[in-house]
Parts: C-alpha cells; sequence; structure tokens
C-alpha cells in the first residue's frame, strides 16, 4: 500500500497502459461508449502527468495559494485520492457502458478541467498563461465535445443523462475535494480564509 500511495499515478497509468492494449485487440467489437471511454483514460493519463510529473507543479501551485506548505501536508494522499477518482468515474461508464449518464460524468469533469486551469492562470496571478495540466485539460475537453457529438449524432444520450451525469460529477467531485483537504487537517473555511488573506 505505501508503494501504491507513493507511485499512484504511475500505477493509474499502468492500468490506463493495460487498458489500451486490452481493447485494442478488440477494439471493432467495443461499443461506443468503451472506446470513448479508452480514449478518455488515455487524456486522463496524460493529464495526471502534466500536473504531477512533466512540467509538474499543480499541487504546489494549489497549496502556495491555500498558505500551506508541501512540507506540512501529505501531497500522496491527495494524489491517490484523484488516482481513485479516476479509476471509479471510468471504471464505473466502462463496466456499465449500456448507462451513458456515467459517461456523462467524465465529459462534465473535462469541461470543468479546461475552464478551471485556464481561469486558474488570473487565480494564481501567473505571468505566463500556463497551469500545470492546462494544455490536457483542452486536449479532455476536445474530447468531450466529440463525445457530445457522436451520443447526440447516433442518439444514444437523452437530456436527461447529461443532467444526472453533471449532478454525479458534481456530487462525487465534493466528495473527492472534501477528503482531500480533511485529510490535510484542514476544512473549506480554513482554505477560504487563507485566500483572503493573501488579497
Amino acid at each position: 500500500m505505501a508503494f501504491v500511495k507513493k507511485y499512484n499515478t504511475y500505477v493509474f497509468i499502468a492500468l490506463v497502459a493495460v487498458l489500451v492494449i486490452a481493447d485494442a485487440i478488440v477494439w471493432n467489437s467495443l461499443s461506443l461508449t468503451r472506446k470513448i471511454i479508452t480514449i478518455f483514460a488515455v487524456v486522463a493519463a496524460m493529464h495526471e502527468i502534466e500536473e504531477k510529473v512533466w512540467p509538474g507543479g499543480f499541487y504546489e501551485l494549489m497549496l502556495k495559494k491555500f498558505g500551506m506548505k508541501k512540507e506540512e501536508v501529505d501531497i500522496d494522499r491527495g494524489t491517490l485520492v484523484v488516482s481513485i477518482y479516476w479509476i471509479v468515474i471510468l471504471g464505473a461508464a466502462y463496466i456499465f457502458d449500456s448507462q451513458v449518464f456515467l459517461l456523462a460524468i467524465t465529459i462534465t469533469l473535462s469541461f470543468f478541467e479546461a475552464f478551471i486551469h485556464t481561469v486558474g492562470i488570473k487565480i494564481h496571478h501567473l505571468t505566463k498563461p500556463y497551469t500545470p495540466g492546462l494544455v490536457t485539460a483542452w486536449c479532455m475537453a476536445a474530447v468531450g465535445v466529440f463525445a457530445v457529438f457522436t451520443l447526440n449524432r447516433t442518439g444514444m444520450a437523452a437530456a436527461k443523462d447529461y443532467v444526472l451525469g453533471a449532478v454525479f460529477w458534481l456530487l462525487s467531485f465534493a466528495c473527492m475535494d472534501i477528503v482531500i483537504i480533511s485529510g490535510f487537517g484542514k476544512s473549506f473555511s480554513d482554505l477560504i480564509n487563507s485566500v483572503r488573506k493573501q488579497r
């Protein structure tokens, strides 16, 4: 478990690699939903690399914003929670591929990632128009647009699927953040107060 915690990003990347290899063998027999999820999984792995490995620095950026030092928190725990979150939402949509609303969770997340990484440039007062994860976040959003277009063109998705997906994304993402923040020994009010002090 200590190994998984420390190297969770690489474990997640390895799982995605196994999925891609397995799916490549039977690609023509896969459902459309599973094909889209596989593409999402590849971009998600790339996103985790950009945020944490190369160029990395996303968590350090967030900690600085919240007035916390890297030495004071267990970053590995936070990144592990994120990796688990990816595995759960991607895995659920892949296994239950007939439930399109599960795919809509990842679609909603893709649009949010592009938005927050872009807005983050101003939030963090960065001199360069870039936050760690920005490029792959927009790649993810592009896959999201492709997914919406394809699902609508084939008639696989209804409005309720997108609504349910957005609701489940909001709830699941909030739960993930709560777990991460509590693991840092903080609450949302603590973080808000820290941000206010920096203004």
